[in-house]
């Protein structure tokens, strides 16, 4: 407790450098430190554990993997980005703004850990331990969805707050929205239908078939989840704005809401029950009321987004009727066949979106525009020859 204190003190303390990096919209640097350091962590972490060594050894590899990468961050602020820390007196009323302009960032941070420990928290009470276990197992691939769609939206935050500064208009904004949002769809649909046709196949691999009901969990939550997801940069305009307080005050209420409806649920279908409350929720507080917040409030153009996606969904219900038929045809009882058949479907998916879901802009920037670096790369280096 006390070394993971610590790591988690120095990384508040001094995380602001990888802030400074990603306001300066240096994402290549800043992801690039955080992917070599998720893998360092097990590469150094497995061999000491398979030594003998135990929980304090792994605190202090984290910490330290945890400090490395403050220090490169901070050498990158100073030597490459060139910043310059000026100590002058306080300037309270910014301070009084910065304390309430994080605090609902925090509480939505604390909501969002509450939707999911408060489930597992109930049904430890009425259903046992191992209902706890199949739900943190359904609910362990929110996260990982949660993680395609901020990877996408954060790196827009400067982005926005610049455009918010310069007073622009509620359409650019608006396309902005629109433009980010079908980017995230494209990617969080593509993840999502494979998880809907292989979900059953992979966890019973992984954790075998008393999981079962894993799957129909990570499904109820999943599905009002990715309609939140897809719209991540309205979370970002509202922040930008300093307009968050709003969805803060709604994702309370959302969190009481769930809080009884799991109450009620799980007495009827467990765990289960408890996953269809948390989709409720979500479906209720961050779909409905926050679309309606944007489109009133906001003057974000939803009819136009929700068309927008309505039109590239047409690709995504193809791609699961495809993928569900070789599923009912030949079910996977390896590894390697699960895979091959998600090497499948993963091109099925392309294409058709590729095709039909796709306009001009997320060709170029998902495949010409890479295709078009290197050629320049290559036409460069055989004039410079």
């Amino acid at each position: 407790m006390g070394i993971m204190t610590f790591n988690i003190s120095i990384g508040i303390g001094l995380g602001l450098f990888s802030v400074i990096v990603l306001a300066y919209e240096k994402f290549i640097i800043e992801k690039m430190i955080a992917i070599v350091c998720s893998i360092i962590n097990p590469i150094i972490m497995l061999p000491l554990l398979y030594m003998g060594y135990g929980t304090i050894t792994m605190a202090i590899v984290t910490t330290v993997i945890n400090i490395v990468s403050i220090l490169i961050n901070i050498y990158f602020c100073f030597k490459v980005i060139k910043i310059k820390v000026h100590f002058e007196k306080i300037n309270y009323s910014m301070l009084k703004e910065i304390i309430l302009f994080s605090s609902y960032i925090f509480i939505n941070l604390i909501i969002g850990t509450l939707y999911v420990q408060t489930d597992q928290f109930i049904l430890g009470i009425y259903s046992g331990t191992v209902a706890v276990s199949i739900y943190a197992i359904g609910a362990t691939f929110t996260g990982y969805f949660s993680g395609f769609s901020s990877a996408i939206s954060n790196v827009f935050l400067s982005k926005v707050s610049g455009m918010v500064f310069n007073d622009v208009c509620d359409k650019d904004l608006s396309n902005l929205f629109i433009r980010i949002g079908r980017i995230q769809y494209i990617v969080i649909a593509f993840a999502f239908s494979g998880f809907f046709v292989f979900g059953q196949e992979f966890i019973n691999l992984w954790v075998g078939s008393e999981y079962n009901q894993s799957y129909t969990i990570a499904i109820l939550i999943l599905i009002p989840l990715i309609f939140f997801l897809i719209q991540g940069m309205g979370g970002i305009i509202l922040q930008a704005k300093n307009m968050h307080g709003f969805k803060t005050i709604i994702n309370i209420f959302m969190a009481i809401f769930n809080l009884f409806l799991s109450l009620i649920f799980v007495q009827l279908w467990g765990a289960i029950g408890c996953a269809l409350a948390t989709g409720i929720s979500y479906m209720t507080g961050n779909i409905i009321i926050m679309n309606y917040y944007y489109w009133r409030k906001i003057k974000i153009d939803i009819v136009g987004f929700w068309k927008n996606i309505l039109f590239m969904s047409l690709p995504l219900a193809i791609s699961l009727i495809f993928g569900l038929t070789i599923n009912k045809q030949l079910f996977a009882e390896s590894w390697m066949f699960l895979f091959f058949k998600m090497i499948v479907f993963s091109i099925a998916f392309l294409v058709l979106m590729w095709i039909t879901g796709m306009n001009q802009y997320e060709k170029e920037l998902l495949l010409k525009g890479p295709i078009k670096k290197i050629n320049n790369k290559l036409k460069l280096k055989s004039n410079v020859a």
